[in-house]
């Protein structure tokens, strides 16, 4: 195993890009280009171009990291990722199956609810949804999963829209362990920001106990003229889980905020993933290479923009709130159990098995003897809500109705 900065690798930096360099073509990859230098602040970001992606897929791509290679690197991969997931790349298809016959792989205790559909959708035990199989590598056995959890996007769907397509859950490795610990803890990251969304228990870091690379990059951030605060959210997994929110100096510049989330069994992983994520996030928007990057003009026009500004303010007051403020030393660190991708899959997975989320599904998208394997985690029980996708399941509902 080799650690970089924000992840865990089995090969060597440049050894995975000198690789995907020369398989880049196959994919659709056109170019990867260092965006850095177009905004003042200097954390590495990366940006990749996939010109004939599917309609509803992303043309562009980024990738973040404390060194440009791992920028670049990231940007690769999140490129190969989303060209994987369309539909009828992979090989992989769909079937028509029951809702009855899909839950019959599960513990009896799953229903649909746990797989978190779109807010309102009902099911019927005879209704017919797109179905296509995977791992329940816990077991081994084969389960069916719905097609939409896996393909993004999933035009070809005969059946109603019942989740919606994401990449949640998507991920890339340089073998199936590296992308599928990457995978699942994106998953986890995912759900708790979902209960966040609902109620914010967050607490802001001092950062005065970090490691240097943390430091750095707030210094970075504050040298350029921006506010970065890193908060902490406690979790019924136990995880190290941050969201950092990027803020200029003035609430009424064009771009003022951009956040970032990171999870991982070792906290400075987390944190950095996070902060670097922001500045990635603001990069993306400056950029402007994203197809989907028009939804914040959609929710705030220029006729709200005194709205806009206000409600940046707010956000502002409410991000460095320091009431409960914990030092970076003190959070949950699980370092001395990861020390290889093995036991760092490992605890994750043990984590949610003591919370009774026992079948993790795998699907592969990739070939075996493909250089780089990309996987979908989908975890029956662990929620997906974000207010552009508004996903649902049983644990976040019972939530918003014990509130």
């Amino acid at each position: 195993m080799i650690r970089l900065n924000s992840s865990l690798r089995m090969r060597s930096l440049d050894e995975s890009l000198a690789l995907v360099r020369s398989v880049a073509g196959e994919y659709g990859i056109t170019r990867v280009t260092n965006t850095t230098a177009l905004d003042r602040i200097g954390i590495p970001v990366f940006a990749s171009i996939r010109p004939n992606a599917v309609p509803g897929s992303l043309c562009v791509s980024a990738g973040k990291g404390l060194l440009p290679a791992e920028a670049e690197m990231g940007a690769f991969m999140e490129a190969i990722e989303l060209a994987s997931c369309e539909f009828g790349r992979s090989g992989i298809g769909f079937a028509p199956v029951t809702v009855e016959r899909m839950l019959d792989g599960y513990d009896a205790r799953v229903t649909m609810a746990d797989f978190a559909p779109l807010l309102g959708q009902r099911f019927d035990s005879n209704e017919l949804i797109a179905c296509t199989p995977g791992e329940e590598v816990l077991s081994g056995e084969t389960v069916l999963v719905p097609s939409e959890l896996v393909f993004s996007p999933f035009d070809d769907n005969p059946f109603a829209t019942k989740f919606g397509s994401s990449s949640v859950g998507l991920a890339s490795g340089n073998n199936l362990l590296e992308a599928s610990v990457h995978g699942l803890a994106e998953l986890i990251e995912h759900d708790i920001a979902s209960f966040g969304f609902v109620r914010d228990e967050s607490c802001l870091v001092r950062l005065d106990s970090a490691p240097m690379p943390i430091k750095r990059l707030r210094q970075l951030c504050e040298d350029a003229g921006f506010s970065l605060y890193l908060r902490h959210t406690p979790n019924a997994f136990g995880l190290p889980y941050f969201r950092a929110t990027l803020f200029d100096n003035t609430d009424d510049a064009p771009l003022a905020v951009c956040a970032g989330y990171g999870l991982h069994p070792i906290r400075s992983i987390a944190a950095v993933r996070a902060m670097t994520e922001a500045a990635q996030s603001r990069l993306t928007a400056i950029h402007g290479g994203r197809d989907d990057l028009t939804k914040r003009l959609e929710h705030w026009p220029q006729s709200a923009r005194k709205q806009e500004i206000e409600a940046i303010s707010a956000l502002r007051t409410k991000e460095s709130n320091a009431d409960n403020a914990v030092d970076f030393a003190n959070i949950v660190d699980h370092e001395q159990h990861v020390t290889s991708l093995e036991t760092a899959w490992d605890y994750m997975v043990d984590v949610l098995r003591e919370r009774n989320l026992s079948q993790v599904v795998r699907i592969c998208l990739s070939q075996a003897s493909d250089p780089f394997q990309v996987v979908r985690i989908i975890v029956p029980g662990l929620e997906a809500f974000s207010p552009e996708h508004m996903r649902i399941g049983r644990r976040l509902h019972d939530y918003i109705m014990s509130l």
